[in-house]
């Protein structure tokens, strides 16, 4: 799951063992992209 924030919501994500990014911005493809390169990483609270 790549997202903005997520809040409290980000443990039940974890919880069923879905990885979690927060602290993404701009186009979701992109987002995306880096991740798959592996140059996305968390960056949001609670990381």
């Amino acid at each position: 799951m790549i997202s903005g924030s997520m809040g409290g919501v980000r443990e039940i994500f974890r919880e069923k063992g879905i990885e979690v990014i927060t602290g993404a911005e701009g186009h979701a493809k992109a987002a995306a992209e880096d991740y798959l390169r592996g140059t996305r990483q968390s960056t949001g609270p609670g990381t």
